[in-house]
């Protein structure tokens, strides 16, 4: 299978089903500004509906 004709949809779906992976609602507290890491300050902001979080991978099989 070629995962580059998969919809993103059906990825994360895929993907919260996972052991060790949950899913979880958030909000801001405070305005926030999303930029990239490592680019000059007048890089545009980046927009997204949806913001994956991954905090370690290291314990999960590959």
């Amino acid at each position: 299978m070629d995962l580059k004709t998969v919809k993103t949809a059906d990825l994360l779906n895929e993907l919260v089903s996972r052991p060790g992976i949950e899913k979880s609602a958030a909000g801001l507290y405070a305005p926030y500004s999303l930029r990239a890491k490592y680019v000059t300050p007048n890089t545009e902001e980046v927009q997204a509906d949806v913001l994956l979080i991954i905090k370690d991978l290291t314990h999960l099989d590959a």
